[in-house]
């Protein structure tokens, strides 16, 4: 993960390092509020559960809580472009941000399953 994203990780939501902003996201999956985006273009599948599909240079506001401290979990297939979602939303006032580190790669690199939804493709 690039320092600067560890970074404004660790200033949104006191994190410190990757192990703990992967732990994070772990943690925040059993949240009911959190709201998980995949931000991924093209379609590259998606995790369980997945609330929002939203290109990652195209972050729609009005598709987003209302309540700017709603967990929101997000993910890419390899984190660079749910890093600059993250920038986005933060700056959009989102306080409550956690990116999958790794995204879908790392994600199935750790023995868990990533969904393929034949209508996305």
């Amino acid at each position: 993960m690039f320092q600067a994203q560890i970074e404004l990780q660790q200033r949104l939501y006191g994190v410190a390092n990757e192990a703990e902003v992967a732990r994070a996201f772990d943690a925040a999956l059993e949240r009911p509020d959190a709201v998980m985006i995949n931000v991924h273009v093209p379609y590259d599948g998606e995790l369980e559960g997945t609330d929002l599909f939203m290109p990652f240079d195209a972050i729609d506001p009005a598709s987003l809580p209302t309540d700017q401290a709603t967990p929101l979990l997000v993910y890419c297939r390899s984190g660079s472009m749910s890093a600059e979602a993250v920038v986005t939303l933060a700056g959009l006032g989102y306080t409550n941000l956690i990116e999958l580190h790794g995204g879908l790669n790392a994600w199935r690199a750790s023995g868990r399953m990533v969904a393929m939804n034949p209508d996305e493709n």
